[in-house]
Formats: structure tokens, C-alpha cells, sequence
């Protein structure tokens, strides 16, 4: 029998040459390491484009808040100059500087409005222009621009339309359709929606200071001699609100002049009701709605916001 120890397989003994490579490998790999520490110190590395520059490098930080430029202490120094002589107090707003286009009136509610010394003067120049237009001087005018239409409004005011009772009768009816080409005449109705048109940015302006000389301050002044009563420009007012004749003709206007004289007979009315002088009983709770809906849908009117807040005040006083 074969002795325990001698049964049992021989031992394989590890090879010595497969123990040096991954040995060799080892040495290979802290070889690399060694080199890349010696040549890639931090000091030696570039800066990053993102860091920041060393501190010598840097401004020193200011312990204040900086220093204005020359410019912006020159500012400083003028508004500190201006406030010193400044009149106004701390925290008060300068005046106000006109500009072209401004209204005046009771209309805008601007206080204080023009007396009647500027209120002529105003008219006058604007007339006066006119008359050195190429366009008028075409017309050959008789008289100055002014005078003409003083004139006008003269047959106008003693030939009121018929304002009660219009479709009583077809005479009647066709009348007042045609009240304006009866009184005035065609060529003059053509010089008056030529200077609607040409002087449309300047219509607002003279609408108001109209609108103040006649009715808010009672105007007697030689230099504008136009003169109506509450009662004439009522009948007028009356005519355009509330007859079939005056209704079609401010729709063959252009929206901008019918939206104006509505609005102007709808203050003539409010007037005419404060003074108790309403004798045709015009209502004004149907066309003061529908005018407000106008106005406020239009971008035609310079003083759009002025004309819907004293609207808005009738409308509440209506209601």
C-alpha cells in the first residue's frame, strides 16, 4: 500500500516570470505619477481665464461708495447750485411749461382760464392766419376772414331751424334737411368744411375758446365782435341732437367735427336746463350714453380724456 503523503497530487509551483510583470507594471505606474507631480506644480500651471487676479494685481477696495465721474460731479454740483437759488420749496414741482396744442377752458377744467382779453386775442390771430392762406385767398373773400364768418353766424343765429315738431309736415322736414344751404349758400358751406379739414389740428383749440366767449364768460370785446345768446345757440343745440334734419347732416361730416358739435350741444342743453330755458324738452339721457360710446371707441380727438371726464359728470347727473 502506498504510504498517505505519496497519494496526494503534486504542488504546481508558481511560474517566477508571471510574478514580475504585474511588478513591473507597478513601477511603471508611480514612475508616471513621480514625473507628472515634478512637471505640473501649481505654481507652474496658466490661470484659468475665469480666475481672479492675484491681489497685487487688484484695485484696492475703496471704504466708501465710489467716486463719481467729473461728469456726474459736475451734475451734483449744478443741482445743488440750481436748489439754492431756487425760489421753491423742498419737494415742490417747477411750473408747468406750455406746449402747442394746449386747450384752455372750462371744458378741460383748467383754472384759471382765459379772461376775455385773451380769449379775443386768440380768436383774432386765428383769423388773421387764415387769411394768408393760399387756400382762402382763393375763395375771394369780400371782406377779412373774420368778418365773413361773423357775418354768417349772424344769418345763422336770426334763422334758427325748426328744432319741435319737425315731421309734422314734409316742408318742414325737407327744410331743415336743407337749413345750412339755405341760409349760408353752397360756396360758404365749402369754405367751412375746407378750413374743418386744413385746420383740423387747431379745431379743439377754437372750439373751446369759442365755447368760452360766448357761453362761459359772456365776451364784449371789439376786437371779436361775435355775440349769441343761450337761448339762440340753444335752438342750434337743439337742432343737432334731436331733429332728423340736424342728425343727417353731422353724419356726412367727417367723425371728428360730429363728434365735437355733438358734444358742445350737449353742454349748450346742460346749460339751457340750469337756466330753466329747456323749452323744447330735449332729453339728454339717450344721446349722452351713445356719445360717451363714440368718443371713447375714436382716437380722432386731441382731448379725448377731457371731453369723456366732464361727460361722465352729466352722465351721473342724468341718471
Amino acid at each position: 500500500m502506498l504510504d498517505p503523503e505519496e497519494a496526494q497530487p503534486p504542488q504546481r509551483r508558481s511560474s517566477p516570470s508571471r510574478l514580475r510583470l504585474p511588478l513591473l507594471l507597478l513601477s511603471l505606474l508611480m514612475a508616471s505619477l513621480a514625473i507628472a507631480a515634478l512637471f505640473l506644480q501649481p505654481w507652474q500651471r496658466p490661470q484659468e481665464p475665469s480666475e481672479a487676479p492675484p491681489l497685487s494685481q487688484q484695485p484696492p477696495a475703496s471704504l466708501g461708495l465710489a467716486a463719481p465721474e467729473p461728469a456726474e460731479q459736475a451734475t451734483e454740483a449744478e443741482r445743488r447750485e440750481a436748489t439754492e437759488k431756487s425760489p421753491l420749496p423742498p419737494g415742490a414741482a417747477p411750473a408747468a411749461q406750455p406746449t402747442p396744442g394746449q386747450g384752455t377752458g372750462e371744458i378741460l377744467g383748467q383754472e384759471p382760464s382765459p379772461g376775455c382779453p385773451e380769449l379775443g386775442l386768440a380768436l383774432t390771430q386765428f383769423f388773421t392766419s387764415l387769411d394768408s392762406k393760399p387756400y382762402i385767398q382763393a375763395m375771394a373773400l369780400q371782406d377779412s376772414c373774420q368778418q365773413h364768418f361773423i357775418t354768417l353766424a349772424d344769418k345763422l343765429l336770426t334763422n334758427p331751424p325748426v328744432v319741435s315738431r319737425e315731421t309734422d309736415d314734409l316742408f318742414t322736414l325737407l327744410t331743415n334737411m336743407a337749413h345750412f344751404f339755405r341760409i349760408i349758400g353752397k360756396d360758404n358751406i365749402l369754405l367751412i368744411k375746407s378750413i374743418l379739414h386744413r385746420e383740423r389740428d387747431l379745431i379743439e383749440d377754437i372750439g373751446l375758446e369759442l365755447y368760452a366767449w360766448l357761453l362761459k364768460e359772456r365776451c364784449r370785446d371789439p376786437q371779436f365782435p361775435l355775440q349769441a345768446s343761450l337761448e339762440q345757440l340753444y335752438e342750434y343745440a337743439g337742432f343737432f341732437l334731436n331733429t332728423m334734419g340736424g342728425r343727417s347732416y353731422l353724419f356726412r361730416r367727417d367723425s371728428r367735427s360730429r363728434l365735437l358739435v355733438s358734444y358742445y350741444a350737449i353742454l349748450i342743453v346742460d346749460r339751457a336746463n340750469q337756466a330753466g330755458l329747456n323749452r323744447h324738452g330735449i332729453n339728454l339721457v339717450e344721446p349722452l350714453p351713445l356719445l360717451v360710446n363714440e368718443i371713447e371707441a375714436t382716437n380722432q380727438l386731441i382731448y379725448k380724456e377731457q371731453y369723456l371726464d366732464r361727460l361722465y359728470l352729466l352722465l351721473e347727473s342724468y341718471q
